[in-house]
């Protein structure tokens, strides 16, 4: 009897534990609003800032850490466009670089584009995972922050301290993107076939033709590729294989 209240009661428990991401999202908006407004102003200070001259490279005065999956992580990484409007999802005439990084999964854009003013993630009344409880919750103890500007073929990272009250640009380091000039486009065509459920016979066939810019494609690996070099030689980070 007692083992089965015991056991019972644990399930109640745990039931009222489960939250929806939009409560995860709501509960962090306070937190990811603060980093909001700093990274925002950091932005502008870079663009305060003259060009950041070729070679330069950036050191960190301390040990960061790049590690989404333990408590540990607190350093992220953001693109520039995306940072300078807050991570709020992008309006008609707001660009995002060519040579786009994204990070996708990263803790810190976790956060910041789920407590968004116009978040796609934070109005869902879906239960959140533990992946996403984690991202977030690793998102707010995020310190410091590498800003990856991309200008045309040049990209520029510079080092954010977060900690204090207002941000301070840390170091800034910049590199080069290039590509065998003689890369084109390809176009690849396909067709799109609706069958019958019925008779198994097909119904309709719609070709498709994707253009594919291969010289875009292969800045953007060879960009990637020396990104990651540098903050691993300059400031002993991961997370742009």
């Amino acid at each position: 009897m007692w083992v089965l209240l015991a056991m019972t009661l644990g399930a109640a428990l745990s039931a009222c534990n489960i939250k929806t991401e939009k409560q995860v999202y709501d509960e962090a908006r306070p937190v990811g609003d603060a980093l909001r407004a700093k990274i925002v102003l950091a932005t502008r200070l870079v663009e305060k800032r003259p060009p950041v001259p070729a070679g330069s490279t950036c050191k960190a005065p301390k040990k960061l850490t790049f590690d989404p999956k333990s408590d540990a992580h607190d350093t992220d990484y953001l693109m520039f466009e995306e940072a300078k409007r807050g991570c709020n999802k992008r309006e008609t005439g707001q660009p995002d670089e060519d040579l786009n990084l994204y990070f996708a999964t990263n803790p810190l854009p976790c956060l910041l584009r789920g407590t968004a003013k116009n978040s796609l993630y934070g109005t869902t009344s879906a239960t959140a995972s533990t992946s996403t409880e984690d991202a977030v919750k690793r998102g707010k103890n995020v310190k410091n922050l590498v800003l990856v500007h991309a200008r045309g073929t040049t990209l520029d990272y510079f080092l954010v301290d977060l900690a204090p009250a207002t941000p301070a640009i840390v170091c800034a380091g910049t590199l080069d993107a290039t590509a065998d000039a003689s890369l084109g486009t390809h176009t690849d065509n396909y067709d799109l076939v609706t069958t019958s459920k019925k008779t198994g016979k097909e119904v309709n066939r719609v070709t498709h033709n994707d253009t594919h810019d291969d010289r875009k494609n292969a800045l953007f690996l060879d960009g990637q590729k020396k990104l990651a070099a540098h903050v691993k030689a300059e400031l002993g980070l991961s997370g742009l294989e």
